[in-house]
């Protein structure tokens, strides 16, 4: 949805707030009392107000099922409680200090990939963050040599198990291994299994992957995660 910018002086109100320069994607609801989410980084927070920034996604819940609103960017989801409404903001237009002549309207051509994700049961259950990360970085490439064991078409560095439990944020390489990232956007307290191909150890480490103290020997490690709580790991090989 998206409306023209008004002829005359513009009310002297922060741009943000101004729905009449949005470019919107909304979505109606067919939920009596809907309970909205908004996906940021390392939280699932519930809105308080129509407009939260978001980084993955919205999502909105009602007991039964759900749906969810995945974005290629971050930007700012929208909550309608009164309208039983979810959607997010697509584009800005005007005052823009980067934009020719300090402003910037809504005209012109521009690619968006958007997902939209009906569910059943719970949050958790539907994988819905997991599916998020999974829209937003869709490929992952690791090294590979005549020697690597692949066992068949598809390869997983690092199996989670329950695979709704935590939610994989970040793998990259180091100089000892791999760097993994893990986070439990859920409610509840949940008991994860972890299993690293190639692995000959598992350590907790700092944010800089540096080990701090070894859970494993081997690629296989169990750990307990709290709602929104964190964990670095490095799997050396």
């Amino acid at each position: 949805v998206g409306e023209p910018i008004p002829e005359g002086p513009h009310p002297q109100i922060p741009v943000w707030a101004r729905d009449d320069l949005k470019l919107r994607l909304m979505l109606p609801l067919n939920m009596k009392a809907p309970k909205f989410l908004g996906h940021g980084a390392f939280e699932l927070r519930r809105p308080t107000e129509m407009r939260l920034p978001i980084l993955r996604c919205t999502i909105a819940h009602d007991g039964d099922w759900g749906a969810a609103i995945y974005s290629d960017r971050a930007t700012i989801g929208l909550f309608d409680f009164a309208k039983s409404e979810m959607g997010i903001v697509l584009a800005y237009g005007g005052n823009f200090i980067y934009a020719p002549n300090e402003f910037a309207p809504l005209t012109g051509k521009e690619r968006f990939e958007i997902g939209l994700n009906f569910f059943k049961g719970s949050v958790e259950e539907a994988k819905v963050v997991q599916h998020a990360e999974g829209f937003a970085q869709p490929l992952a490439l690791l090294p590979a040599s005549p020697e690597t064991p692949f066992e068949a078409d598809e390869f997983s560095l690092v199996k989670i198990e329950p695979e709704s439990s935590a939610v994989i944020s970040a793998i990259y390489p180091s100089s000892d291994g791999f760097v993994i990232r893990l986070w439990r956007p859920y409610e509840g307290e949940a008991k994860v299994r972890l299993q690293i191909s190639g692995a000959k150890s598992v350590w907790l480490s700092d944010l800089f992957g540096k080990p701090q103290r070894q859970l494993t020997k081997g690629g296989t490690a169990t750990l307990k995660f709290k709602c929104g709580e964190i964990a670095t790991l490095l799997a050396r090989d």
